[in-house]
């Protein structure tokens, strides 16, 4: 049971939230994208006979190879530019969602913090759906140069999906992308308020310092 009103999760700190998120969420992308641009480059190649990598080495060291290191940093221009906006709807849907969920004496169960995490899990799959159907048709434009590139960049993107297939192509592949953010915030909330608690009751505190 953690309980709402005497500092263990608090109803609302939206601006340290958003701050802390956005950092954390700015210092993913610029580690992580190299990874997930081999992840896409590998899923997206042809099968068989045609395949263009023989692992997640092989497909770093070509792409560095033929294009440059900075070619693994390619797409990034659109998460990167959405990280505040993601992480405000990811924590203002959390707070709504343990409105909506909160006992009436506004303490939270597992139960309940779970659910709020699902909640804001399934908002937040329709802002980051788009932002990652841009970064992957970014990500598998193999070795090109602008001119010749069929996207010139994020806004570049989404003006010709609009055009081609209007506002619902942004849409594609929402199904899977809600199946994974709602377990995936579920559980990253339910730990969250966990440690926040245990934290609390360790130090005797009524709130914790934004920086811990």
């Amino acid at each position: 049971m953690v309980d709402t009103k005497n500092g263990g999760s608090p109803l609302a700190t939206p601006v340290t939230d958003l701050i802390s998120g956005t950092a954390a969420g700015i210092t993913i992308c610029l580690t992580g994208h190299p990874f997930d641009t081999v992840k896409v480059r590998l899923q997206t190649q042809p099968s068989g006979a045609n395949r263009l990598f023989r692992n997640g080495l092989d497909c770093a060291l070509q792409t560095v190879r033929k294009e440059g290191s900075r070619a693994l940093y390619k797409g990034l221009g659109s998460p990167l530019l959405t990280v505040p906006l993601v992480n405000a709807v990811v924590f203002s849907s959390y707070e709504h969602g343990k409105r909506l969920f909160a006992s009436p004496d506004m303490t939270l169960t597992r139960s309940q913090i779970v659910l709020a995490g699902t909640y804001s899990g399934f908002v937040n799959s329709f802002v980051v759906g788009p932002v990652e159907l841009v970064k992957a048709r970014l990500q598998i434009q193999y070795n090109a140069p602008p001119s010749k590139s069929t996207y010139k960049g994020p806004l570049d993107c989404v003006l010709k999906i609009l055009r081609s297939r209007g506002w619902r192509g942004l849409f594609k592949g929402m199904v899977p992308t809600i199946l994974r953010e709602i377990p995936a915030y579920a559980s990253q909330f339910l730990v969250y308020e966990f440690l926040k608690d245990y934290l609390l009751r360790r130090s005797g505190k009524k709130a914790l310092p934004n920086m811990t």
